[in-house]
């Protein structure tokens, strides 16, 4: 689309559907650069609301398959019509815990950030993102030199690990001799505890959902790692390098398939004589920049959110407009077609007065209620005036419907 400004009209909703369909674990590459949350432009999105809409409909299924083309669409915009109406009972509320949520999600978050700049955070993440989406790198004449390079990296950094462990263990020295960092571990303790109580209960509830599928998810790992030792096996033979890319285990992690989960970053652990300089770079080194990072994108994330929800808010408005004139011009409509109507039948019942009547049922006025009184300023029939051609004509009343 980019390339060639194919239907530039639909771009966005098609970026969006593409987004959305990115919002499961999958290929890590692949959720770099399409997963919601790693754009700034969809907010909070996260294809959670496709879901819900489709279990909804997807109870249509067996009925349609026997349909035709047309009644099936047909059914398929009543429904969709039906689940709009019975949510917008609930649009308001949900608009306004949403924007609580967000506010409260974007306080927390800058607080987790303290001085870090979020912009600064961004940054790394893209230069995360042009290294780990780049291709793969192929056997060269100068692997020697990039094997020196490595070493000479790994140097660099075991030298700035001692030094950061100096400071950790004489900072750990100063809090081991404070009383108070025996209580506080007590509390830690006990949260940890706690949270794990709830971890294993959402991971039990998770494993009995997927015990169905567990024979097909276990067979496709074991030949995932069986091809794992395969190439494990090949490094350093007929032209493969001694430190080609191996794919991680994933046995214990299979079902940790969140965006963010650190099994998706196992990849960046190979080749570090391939970043400019051979320095390592702090996406994948410092443990508090790839907290940060997560951080930020949730704040801008959150702050896309709150636009939205303001475009969301503007659009309730525009929409009670739109549906009180469309009701007002019904109901205005309506009461001049009544008294429009009356104002024929009253003129029929002087009229037809004396002229003989076939049938049962006595005179017009024996089955109409009482003939309401015209609206003010409402053009009456002029008898006197249509025998002559001035009149009000029927034609000039239904351009007024």
């Amino acid at each position: 689309l980019l390339k060639w400004d194919f239907i530039p009209e639909w771009e966005g909703c098609i970026e969006f559907g593409v987004s959305v369909f990115h919002a499961y674990g999958h290929q890590w590459t692949c959720q770099l650069w399409y997963h919601p949350h790693k754009s700034e432009k969809w907010g909070l999105s996260d294809g959670e609301g496709c879901e819900r809409f489709w279990s909804q409909l997807k109870r249509l299924i067996p009925g349609l398959q026997v349909t035709g083309y047309h009644r099936r669409l047909f059914i398929l915009d009543i429904q969709a019509e039906h689940i709009t109406k019975s949510k917008l009972v609930t649009v308001g509320q949900w608009l306004k815990d949403q924007v609580n949520t967000v506010r409260r999600w974007i306080a927390e978050g800058e607080e987790v950030l303290h001085e870090q700049s979020v912009h600064s955070l961004l940054k790394q993440f893209k230069d995360q993102r042009a290294f780990q989406s780049k291709p793969v790198v192929r056997q060269s004449k100068n692997s020697g030199a990039a094997l020196i390079d490595h070493i000479l990296a790994l140097q660099n950094t075991e030298a700035s690990l001692k030094e950061q462990l100096k400071e950790l263990s004489a900072e750990l020295e100063g809090l081991v001799q404070n009383s108070d960092t025996w209580a506080l571990q007590d509390e830690i303790n006990d949260s940890v505890a706690q949270t794990r109580h709830s971890l294993a209960r959402h991971r039990d509830h998770i494993e009995k959902a997927m015990k169905g599928h567990e024979h097909g998810i276990q067979a496709t790992i074991r030949a995932y790692e069986c091809l794992c030792k395969d190439m494990m096996m090949m490094r350093g033979k007929d032209g493969v390098a001694k430190d080609a890319y191996i794919l991680p285990e994933i046995t214990n992690s299979v079902y940790k398939l969140d965006v963010d989960e650190d099994t998706w970053l196992a990849q960046s652990t190979e080749g570090l004589a391939q970043f400019p300089g051979g320095v390592v770079p702090a996406w994948l080194l410092d443990a508090s920049v790839r907290v940060g990072i997560r951080v930020a994108q949730e704040v801008v994330n959150c702050k896309e959110e709150l636009k939205c929800c303001a475009a969301e808010h503007s659009n309730l408005h525009q929409w009670v407009e739109t549906e009180y004139l469309a009701m007002q011009f019904v109901l205005n409509h309506s009461t001049d077609r009544l008294h429009w109507f009356f104002n024929i039948v009253s003129m029929w019942q002087k009229d037809l007065d004396g002229v003989p009547f076939e049938g049962s049922g006595g005179s017009i006025s024996t089955f109409l209620p009482e003939i309401p009184p015209p609206i003010p300023g409402m053009d009456t029939w002029d008898h006197a005036k249509d025998e002559e051609g001035c009149g009000r004509s029927d034609a000039n009343i239904m351009s007024k419907s």
